[in-house]
């Protein structure tokens, strides 16, 4: 019998499907035991048993973002988040592997609404979050049975989806609607099939989730805060970090249709960038955060249009300087027939375009399609060049930047 274990210190949740439990007893046995995890079977209830989870310890030292486009392909992210914890150092805590998993997509659960009969549609209208909590509820269930029970032993987050809002008139548009989570977890509470799983983050979904530029601003969050996580440190100016260190610059405010005076400044895209950020403290920074980092859970990076940016970036640059040197070094990442190039083992090799941008007072990359806007690109005073056969995403870029850059430093660089 196993001892009782203080609610504080631990997740309980139950198992009733008689695979996950056999071979979550497998791993506890194999590498899980020393972290704290138990399981106990239940006496009388063939095959169930109570996990014993402890409390996550420090941060995470690795995130793994999964975007998943279609519901169909859900489940298959079980078996990923499975060989993401066993391929991990075993000497390392396995709460301390973060996975998100973003439901990019739009739940239907009343896809055959067309074929009801009307008597048939107006029973079901009220009832569409419902269903489609059923749904999702059936989703993380698959999600934790194709892990086998592993995705109980890391830090799971699961972003959800919205959901379809249809009405009795068929040629109405169809709407959308977040899918709460206490909707989902009554689901999960009420269902014969899914269990309750407490250790599973739910968060609901943000309205900025459609939009390739403002997913991208979501991705670049992400992954500053992930070097800042990193148990190796980061590269820091004074008291500021990677994510501290992130200006975004907007195409002017009358480019989508808005003046450029008075309150008329705040444009769309302005609202839309917030709200990323809003989606970014919300799903990646505070479910984890309870500390009282204050300026960490509400940094918000400056936003700054295109014929401001210039005078802008030098403003930052000159209160966040530590050195004296009078002239701005400002590197603009993108091709260029002056730019120095970064080859791929910098690493280990001298390579003059990482000692340039180690230098530098501020790294630009431009738009994706356009490039960096002449407004900056005439401030520049270096091009560094990312070697590659074909056009490289804004977030791949920077990924190859700051693993540079660090990576560099782990070096003794």
């Amino acid at each position: 019998m196993m001892a009782p274990i203080n609610p504080h210190d631990g997740i309980s949740t139950t198992l009733a499907n008689p695979g996950i439990v056999d071979r979550l007893e497998a791993d506890i046995a194999d590498y899980l035991s020393p972290f704290g995890f138990r399981l106990e079977r239940l006496v009388g209830d063939s095959g169930a048993a109570v996990l014993e989870a402890p409390r996550p310890p420090d941060g995470p030292i690795g995130t793994l973002h999964l975007h998943v486009h279609s519901e169909s392909l859900l489940p298959t992210v079980g078996p990923l988040l499975r060989t993401y914890l066993r391929l991990s150092p075993s000497h390392v805590h396995p709460q301390r592997y973060r996975a998100v998993v973003h439901c990019d997509f739009v739940l239907d659960a009343l896809e055959k609404f067309g074929k009801m009969s009307s008597e048939q549609k107006r029973n079901q209208l009220g009832r569409q979050e419902e269903a489609s909590a059923r749904r999702m509820a059936h989703y993380v269930h698959m999600l934790v049975r194709n892990s086998m029970g592993s995705a109980l032993c890391m830090d799971l987050i699961v972003i959800l989806p919205s959901y379809r809002k249809r009405t009795l008139q068929d040629d109405t548009p169809v709407d959308t609607a977040p899918l709460t989570i206490d909707s989902v977890r009554l689901a999960m509470r009420d269902s014969p099939e899914a269990n309750y799983y407490p250790s599973v983050q739910l968060v609901e979904p943000g309205e900025n989730r459609v939009g390739k530029k403002v997913g991208n601003l979501h991705r670049i969050l992400m992954l500053c805060h992930d070097y800042d996580e990193a148990p190796c440190g980061t590269i820091k100016t004074g008291d500021s970090s990677f994510l501290s260190n992130v200006v975004v610059v907007l195409p002017s405010a009358n480019d989508d249709g808005m003046s450029n005076t008075g309150n008329d400044r705040r444009s769309k895209a302005l609202c839309d960038f917030e709200d990323a950020v809003d989606q970014f403290h919300k799903t990646i920074v505070d479910p984890k955060r309870d500390d009282d980092d204050e300026a960490h859970k509400t940094y918000r990076p400056p936003f700054v249009y295109e014929d401001e940016a210039r005078e802008e970036i030098y403003n930052i640059i000159q209160q966040r300087r530590t050195h004296s040197r009078k002239s701005q070094c400002m590197i603009g990442i993108d091709l260029h027939p002056d730019a120095l190039t970064l080859n791929g083992d910098y690493a280990t090799t001298e390579s003059q375009a990482l000692e340039q941008m180690k230098k530098a007072d501020a790294i630009v990359f431009g738009y994706e399609s356009t490039g960096i806007p002449s407004a900056i690109a005439n401030a520049l005073t270096d091009w560094v060049e990312i070697p590659s056969r074909s056009s490289i995403n804004v977030v791949a870029a920077l990924s190859i930047i700051l693993d540079a850059l660090l990576g560099s430093r782990r070096g003794g660089g």
